[in-house]
């Protein structure tokens, strides 16, 4: 099953729009979130562009779903180990010192 060429250009833009967004966001970080959150947003656009790529070609259209949801599930997984180091030092640095810390970074 192909996907029509139409919908692939869609999708392509859509993507691209998530990459741009993502990188944005990491250039203009303010603290650990927002280079965080431009990470995953960059690495989902990254997977849709992929998915989409895969789904245009017939040999590979099962490959589709593997980038799409391999990837997704990749980021997730990333945001969430990042989030629980930075919040485990976070702690870690409150619990020595008495008070919590402003402007924690990793």
């Amino acid at each position: 099953m192909t996907i029509d060429p139409a919908m692939l250009h869609n999708l392509l833009v859509f993507a691209m729009f998530q990459f741009v967004a993502g990188t944005l966001c990491v250039i203009c970080r303010r603290s650990m979130f927002h280079l965080l959150l431009g990470g995953q947003i960059m690495l989902q656009g990254t997977c849709v562009a992929l998915a989409a790529l895969s789904a245009s070609r017939e040999d590979v259209s099962g490959a589709a779903w593997l980038f799409l949801i391999g990837g997704l599930a990749t980021a997730q997984t990333v945001v969430a180990v990042t989030f629980f180091r930075v919040l485990s030092r976070r702690r870690t640095i409150e619990t020595v010192t008495g008070h919590p810390q402003e402007d924690c970074r990793a």
